[in-house]
């Protein structure tokens, strides 16, 4: 069986940490997983770059020399302080690759290309060693976000916990495919803590009719909701059992419990993205996890409206977004 091949970039920063303690917890248990820890070190201080042809910069070599190999030194530090947390949780030393790479283009676009060659994961901190804390996610992680479109990317949050997840569902052959993508992931692993919950979220049917209020006289249109609401239900209720049933026999099939694997559909909801947080701290869920589009046929640039919003919405969870 080939090995997972699971890609982690990280800074230098607490968040590094959190990142690989989450991997850590999420695949200690497989025996099949390799882990390579990236860093994309700057050649030369940041605050640098916007005066790289000064004279500070191209006359004074040794400047550059001194703090290239100072902070390469410092990094690799680091980085092996990053492995001993993979191996503590049970993740072999020889599948952990530590990589401290020179940037060429630029941090995130570095990253991007190397998760291209074959991963099944980019794994990143929502933050990283920067000091302005940008309001929602950090800049180099939402300019991943904008440009990997074809390999899963695993957002790590502020209180990641890997014991309870949560899976949104539609009947969209992308929400199928997070399905399969958990059950390759987490297959195969002795986990009985986890647990498992596919939500599938409808959305209140009053946002789609109030243009249309004029033409109602109030209790024909309390009338009208309920006749429509209720065949709206049944219809849902019968195709989502089917999608259900699906997705828990791949999840069985990987070797996770019946017993764990939960199925609940919301109705009356004002926004798919919000209820989906908000029963991912109901259910005391630390992950999140979202195909990259839906049913629509619209595509927002890269990312579909649910999953780019679930990641904006949810700070404290860690999102994977599959692509």
């Amino acid at each position: 069986m080939k090995a997972k091949q699971i890609l982690v970039a990280v800074d230098v920063s607490e968040w590094a940490f959190r990142v690989v303690e989450y991997v850590g917890k999420v695949l200690g248990n497989d025996n099949n997983v390799s882990v390579k820890i990236l860093h994309i070190m700057s050649p030369l201080p940041e605050s640098f770059w916007d005066v790289e042809s000064s004279p500070l910069v191209t006359c004074r070599p040794d400047i550059m020399q001194t703090w290239d190999v100072a902070q390469r030194k410092a990094v690799e530090a680091e980085m092996e302080k990053l492995a001993d947390v993979l191996v503590k949780h049970g993740v072999s030393r020889d599948r952990i690759i530590i990589s401290v790479q020179q940037r060429q283009v630029g941090i995130a676009r570095d990253i991007v290309f190397e998760a291209q060659k074959g991963y099944d994961a980019l794994v990143v901190g929502r933050r990283g060693a920067s000091r302005l804390r940008e309001l929602i996610i950090g800049s180099i992680a939402s300019k991943i976000l904008s440009r990997l479109t074809n390999v899963p990317l695993w957002v790590v949050g502020e209180r990641a916990d890997d014991k309870n997840i949560l899976i949104g569902m539609d009947p969209s052959a992308e929400a199928m495919k997070a399905v399969q993508y958990v059950a390759s992931v987490l297959g195969g692993q002795d986990r009985p803590d986890l647990r498992i919950h596919l939500v599938h979220v409808v959305r209140a049917l009053e946002l789609l009719t109030v243009s249309y209020d004029p033409f109602f006289v109030p209790d024909e249109r309390v009338e009208w909701m309920r006749r429509i609401e209720q065949q709206q239900m049944e219809e849902v209720r019968a195709k989502m059992g089917e999608v259900f049933e699906n997705a828990k026999k791949i999840l069985e099939d990987a070797g996770m419990r019946h017993k764990r694997i939960e199925a609940d559909i919301i109705s009356g909801a004002y926004s798919r993205a919000a209820t989906l947080v908000e029963e991912a701290r109901k259910r005391q869920c630390g992950t999140i996890i979202v195909g990259r589009r839906g049913l629509s046929k619209i595509e927002e640039f890269f990312l579909g409206r649910v999953s780019s919003k679930v990641l904006q919405m949810a700070p404290d969870k860690t999102v994977w977004i599959v692509a």
